[in-house]
C-alpha cells in the first residue's frame, strides 16, 4: 500500500486524510479526525473497490496496544467474551457485533466502534482453520468488511464505491458502559428537529429542559413509544453494566400518573413505586426491563 498523508485543522478538531490503494482496490480514501471536544477517533474509510471472482477477503486492522488483553464484543444484551462465552462447536472465526467491541489490558483499555461493518475477526483473519477454541494474545482487531468466500445465495463478488465508519476511545479505566454509550452515539445519534409552536404559547423554559435524565451510569433507554392508553409510553431499560445496579429515571418537565412493570408488549404485570418526576428501578447485569408510564394530562 502506498499512501500520501495530509493534515487540516478544523474548529473541531485535526483531520488526517490519507489516499492509498491495494489490490483490487485502486482507491481508499482514509478521513482520520482527532475531536477536541472529547477523547475520541473518528474514522471514515472511503473505499473504491475492483469487482473479481477470485477468492478475497477484505479487512481494516485496528492493532490496539493492550498488554494481557481480554476483549469482548457487544451481542444483543451482553457484552460477549469469546475465550469464555462460546459453547462448544461455535464459530470462533468471526463474530457479529451489536456495535462494538471493548478491550481490557494492564493499565488500558480500549472501546471501538463500526457503524457500517458487523462483522469482526480478532487476533487473526478468516483463514478457515475452524479452531476449537480462540486464544486472545495480542488484541488485534480486524475489521471484516467484505469477502466472497460464500457460494449461495450472496453475490459473487464485491464491486463498486463503499463507506466505513468507525470510532474509538481508549484510557485506563474505560468501561463497558462508557463503550456502550459510544456505541450508541455513532450508530442512532440524536437528530435534532425544528419545532414550530404554530401560535401556541410554548411550555418550556427558555433555555430548554431535559425530557428523561437517568443519574445511574450504564443505564440506557434504548425504546420509548406510546401505547394504546391516553398519555401511555412503553419504556425499555437497559444496564450494560457488568454488575446490579438501582437506576434512579427522572422526568424533569412531566408529571407521572402511574409506573408499571410491563412485558415486552406493554402489559402491566405489576405497580413500581414512584414519584410525581421519577421512579426507581431495580437492573440485573446486562438486564433490560420494560416499563409502562402514564403521565399527568396538561
Amino acid at each position: 500500500v502506498e499512501a500520501a498523508p495530509r493534515a487540516l485543522r478544523f474548529p473541531w478538531g485535526v483531520v488526517a486524510t490519507v489516499h492509498s490503494h491495494a489490490t483490487n482496490t485502486p482507491e481508499i480514501l482514509s478521513s482520520i479526525t482527532l475531536l477536541d471536544g472529547r477523547k475520541q477517533i473518528d474514522i471514515r474509510n472511503e473505499v473504491q473497490k475492483t469487482a473479481t471472482l477470485r477468492k478475497e477477503g477484505i479487512y481494516f486492522s485496528f492493532p490496539f496496544a493492550l498488554q494481557q488483553p481480554q476483549m469482548k464484543y457487544q451481542g444483543a444484551t451482553a457484552w460477549v467474551n469469546p475465550e469464555t462465552d462460546m459453547l462448544p462447536g461455535a464459530n470462533q472465526q468471526w463474530f457479529t457485533t451489536q456495535g462494538g467491541v471493548y478491550g481490557k489490558g494492564t493499565g488500558n483499555s480500549v472501546a471501538w466502534t463500526s457503524v457500517d461493518a458487523p462483522l469482526i475477526s480478532l487476533e487473526d483473519i478468516n483463514r478457515g482453520l475452524w479452531p476449537e477454541a480462540i486464544h486472545i494474545e495480542t488484541g488485534t482487531l480486524f475489521s471484516y468488511i467484505m469477502n466472497n468466500y460464500w457460494y449461495t445465495d450472496t453475490p459473487a463478488q464485491q464491486g463498486g464505491q463503499f463507506v466505513f465508519r468507525y470510532a474509538l476511545t481508549s484510557g485506563a479505566d474505560t468501561s463497558p458502559a462508557q463503550a456502550a454509550i459510544l456505541t450508541a452515539e455513532q450508530r442512532a445519534p440524536l437528530t435534532s428537529i425544528r419545532h414550530y409552536n404554530m401560535g401556541w404559547d410554548p411550555t418550556l423554559p427558555d433555555k430548554g429542559a431535559g425530557f428523561l435524565k437517568i443519574s445511574t451510569a450504564g443505564v440506557h433507554i434504548i425504546a420509548l413509544r406510546p401505547l394504546d392508553g391516553e398519555n401511555t409510553y412503553l419504556m425499555r431499560v437497559q444496564n450494560t453494566n457488568s454488575t446490579d445496579v438501582t437506576a434512579d429515571i427522572e422526568f424533569p418537565t412531566i408529571p407521572v400518573d402511574e409506573v408499571y412493570a410491563g412485558s415486552v408488549m406493554g402489559d402491566h404485570t405489576r405497580a413500581i413505586p414512584h414519584t410525581d418526576h421519577s421512579l426507581s428501578i431495580a437492573l440485573g447485569h446486562n438486564e433490560i426491563r420494560t416499563v409502562v408510564i402514564r403521565v399527568k394530562a396538561r
